[in-house]
């Protein structure tokens, strides 16, 4: 069951091994922005359109375009075939595409690996990446709404995706591609990271509610 209240607030461990991203929990320490990385790799964000802090995490509004992009030089955990990223979202609104965390091109509309709510108000996967299929792997046990509270979390193994809701496991289904697990090890050429929306040569799929405690993890946690 979704939760209707915010969880207690925790800090993620910066001396975890896995651990190479935790935004939006900064201020459980008591100062700082929340868009700053937490974890050993510093992977600091910007607001774009000023989304709104909240004691933790933020609030984005997908009217005024409001997400968190890092620009990398090199792109983002290239060497990671296996992966976990986490999270808890509340969204304002339902029906539409809308992104929590993504590693994208900004120089293509392809090359990218997107972390979103459907538009069936669905968890999913999609890696996107020019000359192949794209992979596509939705959740089916769980139709988000509108004010309730769910912690996320999408897990590659190296060969298949696992998705998660409230720590439930999803039962999947493939909407092209194929289950592949394919992980960011499989997009080359990304060049940032985002929260809340996905930035290629334009801007989609923005978030519209609030995010809190992001986690990246290389490897596969669940």
């Amino acid at each position: 069951m979704p939760a209707r209240h915010q969880p207690f607030d925790r800090v993620a461990d910066p001396a975890s091994a896995t651990l190479h991203g935790a935004w939006l929990n900064k201020d459980v320490l008591g100062s700082g922005d929340a868009a700053s990385d937490i974890g050993p790799d510093s992977y600091d964000m910007t607001r774009v359109g000023a989304p709104r802090q909240e004691r933790v995490g933020m609030t984005f509004t997908a009217a005024s375009s409001q997400y968190l992009r890092s620009v990398v030089g090199a792109p983002f955990r290239a060497a990671d075939s296996a992966g976990t990223i986490l999270a808890w979202i509340k969204l304002d609104s339902v029906g539409a595409d809308q992104v929590i965390f993504a590693s994208s091109d900004e120089g293509s509309d392809v090359r990218a690996l997107l972390f979103r709510i459907n538009a069936a108000n669905r968890i999913e996967i999609a890696r996107i990446l020019t000359g192949f299929a794209n992979d596509v792997v939705s959740g089916t046990t769980t139709t988000f709404v509108a004010g309730q509270w769910y912690r996320i979390a999408v897990v590659s193994t190296g060969t298949a995706y696992a998705l998660y809701v409230n720590g439930q496991a999803e039962a999947l289904a493939v909407g092209s591609g194929s289950n592949s697990g394919d992980w960011l090890a499989d997009v080359p050429l990304r060049d940032n990271i985002t929260i809340g929306a996905w930035r290629r040569t334009g801007v989609l799929n923005y978030f519209n509610g609030a995010i809190k405690d992001v986690r990246y993890h290389s490897g596969a946690l669940i």
